[in-house]
């Protein structure tokens, strides 16, 4: 009689209340026949208009991850980078490669920021494994002191004691001075940090291990040796004086209130990617950074590229679909980088698809492509260059796909990809990048 009673009771439930009602408590639709019911199938027009002088894209990047018959699909080689303005968007950081290419300068240097889609090196990873393979470099780039995981992260290992005080955007009450990285990490008694080499061609070495810090005094020892560095500047950076072949780095630390940015590996040539990760953000937290601080970076280790790569926190419910408040908030963003880096290139990468569950089906969220657009418009606006990853992914209900048909590239959050699934988007990236020096290096 229970379950008679209460059958009867949500089926009354489900037709006599509005879906307005569920959406208005944030609530999931009680729905007892939403599986009977034939779904409407909606025609979605695509979000990526190539421009009639695109070149067709080339496939350049041997894909070495299996992927199930629905996703080889759906995704989308043909979704080029787009620069809204008459000059090249990527002019400079095109230019720096080819100049690199040419043997006419010695790095190319470029910025990824992004949330947790990227976390791990994920994504990162594959893109600078195909920028390094076509141009040269070895090296994982910045490497932090600590990372909620860097237990999985596979192309550097760093295994940190609790003895670290760590300062982010989300707990500095004080203001603090942060790196670029959004965290800074404070020593206290008996810090330690063990970093190791990861798994891969050009990260199996640590390559001129360097230390970057800000104003104040650090000391440690390294591998048994003690070192002091004293910093001028609100960013400084120091190559560890250690023997260039050492495979691991045992640091231990004096307690210190000067604050620790990270370190950085990277070889004397060649391109190098920086994976800037942090977990829950926006891209509108980057204002946040000391402009100083950017300023003496950019003097120091200047990027050819910044990549801003954000979207699924601000799907966090379906229900939102208007993000004018964040196309302000992210050209903010952009025109601060671009005060403190003025001889660098951005490029933005649109948002993934991501899916929320409607009358029992998986689908698209509403507020996706709008937040593409804003995306979009933000980068025309500041004349960035923009990649619809959206597209390129599949487009509409492509996470969906993604996510159920196997082999499984991405995780039942249906908004991150798991490993196989991230080295796919950072092929389709990676792919793009090197299609448009392609093109740029034949129309010169």
């Amino acid at each position: 009689m229970i379950v008679a009673y209460t059958f009867v009771w949500l089926l009354f439930l489900g037709f006599i209340l509005p879906k307005s009602f569920w959406k208005a408590w944030h609530l999931h639709e009680v729905s007892l026949i939403s599986s009977l019911k034939v779904p409407t199938q909606k025609t979605h027009k695509s979000t990526y208009h190539p421009k009639k002088k695109n070149a067709p894209l080339k496939d350049l990047v041997k894909d070495t991850i299996e992927a199930n018959v629905a996703v080889s699909k759906i995704i989308r080689n043909d979704v080029a980078i787009e620069s809204n303005d008459s000059s090249d968007a990527l002019n400079t950081f095109l230019t720096a490669l080819k100049e690199l290419a040419g043997e006419k300068r010695k790095k190319v240097r470029i910025g990824y920021f992004g949330d947790s889609m990227i976390e791990g090196d994920l994504i990162t990873q594959t893109i600078r494994n195909i920028l390094q393979n076509r141009f040269g470099g070895n090296g994982v780039g910045y490497i932090p002191v600590s990372s909620v995981v860097a237990h999985y992260r596979q192309t550097v290992r760093v295994k940190t004691n609790e003895k670290w005080e760590t300062i982010h955007y989300k707990n500095n009450k004080a203001k603090k001075l942060l790196g670029i990285s959004g965290s800074s990490f404070l020593p206290l008694q008996d810090a330690a940090v063990l970093v190791q080499p990861g798994s891969g061609k050009h990260v199996n070495q640590l390559y001129n291990l360097s230390i970057m810090m800000g104003s104040g005094m650090v000391e440690f020892t390294c591998n048994q040796k003690t070192y002091t560095l004293n910093g001028t500047q609100l960013f400084n950076e120091f190559k560890i004086p250690n023997d260039s072949n050492a495979k691991n780095y045992q640091m231990n630390f004096a307690t210190s209130t000067t604050p620790i940015y990270g370190f950085v590996s990277e070889s004397k040539t060649g391109v190098i990617l920086d994976n800037y990760s942090f977990r829950g953000t926006s891209g509108t937290e980057l204002v946040k950074l000391n402009f100083g601080m950017l300023e003496q970076m950019n003097a120091i280790r200047p990027y050819d590229l910044l990549v801003l790569h954000y979207g699924p926190n601000l799907l966090y419910n379906d229900s939102i679909t208007n993000f004018s408040y964040y196309q302000k908030q992210l050209e903010k963003s952009i025109r601060y980088l671009k005060k403190a880096f003025p001889n660098t290139d951005i490029l933005i990468i649109s948002t993934a698809d991501k899916a929320f569950k409607t009358d029992g089906e998986y689908q698209t969220g509403k507020g996706v492509e709008n937040l593409l657009l804003a995306q979009e418009a933000a980068a025309k606006k500041y004349h960035c260059a923009f990649f619809n990853l959206y597209e390129a992914m599949g487009g509409y209900n492509s996470m969906k796909t993604w996510v159920e048909k196997k082999p499984i590239l991405a995780g039942t959050d249906y908004t991150h990809f798991n490993q196989s699934g991230s080295a796919k988007i950072g092929r389709l990236i990676g792919n793009a990048l090197l299609n448009k020096y392609e093109q740029n290096s034949s129309a010169h």
